[in-house]
């Protein structure tokens, strides 16, 4: 009997379990543990992935940080450029009037120049016609020779020269 009641008792834990897993509730038991695995793994899953994404804010945060330290930089290196740039702008401004007035001045001094010139000319053709008609003999009235008048008269300043006569 022994051996009778062990088999029946085994017999019966084993038809319990075969029972037990092909009835509705022993399926459903075994889907909530392997939808609990499921869900393990997929939060096992999560976390990892929670953990990688943190790494890389906490990275993306320091470049972030660094690139901001970065920009400042260089606004300041800008902001010093155009501060040399703007001194640069103003000295060329003032050579480039001072230019102009150099200019100006040389202009000026070209017409002065155009304006002396003309009139030395005119001087030297008025020296030249007083050497021409000019009377070496102190008997000469008014200083001027006799034959000459007729030539002083198709002269241009002959009312100057001729006056007396």
């Amino acid at each position: 009997m022994d051996w009778i009641a062990l088999i029946q008792t085994l017999g019966g834990i084993f038809s319990g379990l075969g029972l037990g897993m092909f009835t509705k509730s022993g399926r459903i038991k075994m889907q909530a543990e392997a939808h609990a695995k499921t869900v393990e793994a997929y939060e096992m899953q999560l976390t990892s992935q929670r953990e990688g994404y943190e790494a890389r804010l906490v990275s993306a945060q320091k470049v972030n940080d660094e690139r901001i330290k970065t920009e400042i930089e260089n606004a300041k290196y800008i902001s010093e450029l155009n501060h040399a740039l703007n001194d640069k702008t103003a000295y060329i401004r003032k050579l480039v009037a001072d230019v102009y007035d150099s200019q100006q001045e040389l202009n000026q001094a070209k017409d002065e120049i155009t304006r002396l010139t003309k009139e030395v000319e005119e001087l030297k053709r008025e020296l030249d016609r007083l050497e021409l008609i000019r009377c070496h003999r102190f008997d000469c009235d008014d200083r001027l020779p006799s034959e000459l008048v007729e030539k002083l008269r198709n002269l241009p300043n002959r009312e100057n020269l001729t006056a007396g006569n």
